[in-house]
């Protein structure tokens, strides 16, 4: 009877170490899975590496397109102070006359 117990036992231990080794054998494959999947998405031709490469890309040149315009903003700002200014001065001299003196 006793022997018969010890091998039901035994039985029981070689039916969980199998269920065990299944479950590490089926981990181990959808790991995989998820590792290819990831790389996929990671390094595809639409993947997240293209995509940051793009969006960089497109970064750089609004960010030259922003420095033009600001560029040319100033320049006009430029033309329009001088012109302001020289405007204003003849009007200036104009108020003063020929025979006033500017100390």
């Amino acid at each position: 009877m006793k022997d018969l117990q010890m091998l039901k036992k035994g039985i029981q231990k070689n039916k969980n170490a199998g269920i065990t080794l299944i479950a590490v054998v089926v981990t181990i494959i959808v790991l995989l899975i998820l590792a290819a999947i990831s790389i996929t998405i990671l390094t595809g031709d639409d993947g997240l590496l293209a995509r940051a490469t793009e969006s960089k890309e497109e970064s750089r040149v609004a960010t030259v397109q922003d420095e033009r315009d600001l560029w040319k903003m100033n320049q006009d700002i430029d033309k329009q102070s001088e012109t302001e200014i020289a405007e204003s001065l003849d009007e200036l001299l104009e108020k003063l006359g020929p025979n006033e003196k500017i100390y």
